[in-house]
Order: C-alpha cells, then structure tokens, then sequence
C-alpha cells in the first residue's frame, strides 16, 4: 500500500513538471499543426548560399573592375623589354669595298722588266690595243719600284718593208727581244702582252662589283725552258687569284716555240678578249702587276 502510494505521488509531480514546463506547450502545437511528419521527412529548402570566407572572417583584397574582366582570360606571354632597350636601326646596305688597296708608290728595286706586244695590232672594244694595255701595266709596274721597258718599235711597220707578213710576226718581235738584251744586258721578266679572241661569258669575271677581264699565261712547250716558265707562271696563277679569286684562267702549254727558247725568265701573258672594255682590262692590270710583284720581290 505504501508503495502504490509513493508511484502515484510520482506521478502526480511529473505531471505538474509537464504542466509548468512549455515542453507540453510545444507537444500541442506540433500535433495539433500536423507537422511532425514534415520535421521527420527531408524537405529542399532553398538555402542562400554563405561565403565561407565570410563565416571564417577571413579578411580579403577587394577585386578591382579591371581585375574582374580580365579574370578567366588567357594572358599572352611575352618577353620584358631590356632595361633602356632602343629599337634597332635599320642597317644601311652598303658596296662591298674593293679587293686590293690602290697601288702605292714603292722603292726603287733593282729589278728590270722588258715588256712587248707579239701582234701590237690586237684591240679591245673601241680603239685601244694591248699596246696601250702594256704601257698602263708598266705604268703600274713602275709604282711599285721596277725598271720597266715597252718596245715602241712598230711591228707592223717592221714587216711590211721586209716583206714579212703576220704569219711571221713572232719572227719580227724576235728582233726586237734581240735588241732589247744586246742593249739592256738582260732582264729579271720579259712579257709578252696578248689578249685573247674568246666569246664575252668566257673573258670576264665580276668580283665585289668590279668587271675583270681574265687572264692566262701561255707556255712554248717545244723549249727547253718550258719547265722553269711553267714554275713562273704557277706563281702568277697562285698570287692573282689569291687577290681575286677566278681571275686567272689555267695555264695553257701548245706545242710552239713563242720565242720562249731565248730565256727562261719569259711569259705570254693573254689578258682579256676582243669582247673586253679597256677599263676591265685595266682593273686586271692592276692585279696582274701586284702578281708580278710577287714573282720578283
């Protein structure tokens, strides 16, 4: 009986506890609304979406409005401009210089050249002949320090009152080499001053903007000195093209004499053609001398 008693006093204080406690209140509401299914049951509710940076208080760099249209845009890699880079001039095209310096004036050397023309009457385009190409060389030859003799003897002249006619003209030059040694006791070179009879694309070479007439030296192989004038001329070959490269064509042998057998200090020497201007002729006398030079130092 006692304990009957003390459950239903129990009873009685939670009940009281209910009564003074709004947990009753909220059980009401909620069954008499209906809503506990919809508090037990997922529902998607349009949540605004919170800046977890803000809910962090994280502080934060405002973008600026050029920031924000370039945000998401490819940037283009370039390359910095150097520290006081200057925009580089255009550079001036120029002529190439020329290949040798003008001849200078040089000592007087010891040295003597005898110059002539086999067939003096061989002329360029216009009225010049190798006459006038010899006395430009030796002109040039004489800068340089040497000795130098042109035969002013006229060959054509000489012939016709001996009855000697162009098929005999090494015969007639042969006089005057003759008189030239008796009188002069020898020379260092002698030349003898040609040109050839070639078509214009085989007689001249175009070098840093300068027309060369080409030259070969020709070599009596019947003499016995062809073997020492074959040296000579290599030499020559050797030194003009080293100046200008091409000018000289190879050294041509024939079976002939050219009066080759009288010393074997002797050289036939063809510059240019009768397709040849005179000024590219000189240009070529301006090497060939510088060629010589360094024959007989």
């Amino acid at each position: 009986m006692k304990t009957s008693f003390q459950i239903f006093i129990k009873l009685c204080a939670l009940v009281l506890f209910f009564a003074c406690t709004p947990f009753l209140e909220g059980i009401k509401t909620t069954v008499n609304e209906q809503t506990l299914a919809k508090h037990l049951v997922y529902t998607n509710l349009d949540i605004e979406p919170v800046d977890l940076q803000d809910s962090l208080n994280v502080i934060s760099v405002p973008k600026t409005e050029n920031a924000l249209k370039t945000e998401n845009v490819p940037i283009e890699e370039t390359e910095p401009p150097l520290p006081n880079e200057v925009p580089a001039e255009p550079i001036e095209e120029k002529e190439n210089p020329p290949v040798i310096d003008p001849i200078q004036p040089q000592p007087i050397k010891d040295k003597s050249i005898y110059i002539y023309n086999t067939h003096q009457q061989e002329a360029y385009i216009g009225e010049l002949t190798v006459y006038n190409a010899a006395q430009v060389l030796a002109d040039k030859l004489r800068t340089l320090g040497y000795t130098v003799i042109v035969e002013d003897g006229d060959f054509v002249k000489y012939g016709q009152e001996n009855e000697m006619d162009y098929n005999m003209s090494y015969q007639i030059s042969r006089k005057f080499i003759t008189d030239a040694i008796m009188n002069n006791g020898g020379f260092d070179l002698i030349i003898d001053f040609h040109r050839d009879s070639v078509p214009r694309e085989s007689t001249y070479i175009t070098v840093n903007g300068i027309d060369y007439a080409k030259m070969m030296c020709v070599i009596g192989g019947l003499t016995d000195n062809s073997y020492e004038i074959t040296k000579t001329a290599s030499t020559l070959y050797d030194s003009c093209n080293a100046l200008v490269g091409g000018i000289m064509k190879n050294t041509m042998t024939r079976e002939a004499y050219y009066n080759q057998d009288m010393s074997d200090k002797m050289l036939l020497i063809e510059v240019g053609s009768d397709n040849n201007t005179f000024d590219e002729v000189k240009n070529s006398v301006d090497i060939l001398a510088l060629g010589i030079a360094q024959i007989l130092g």
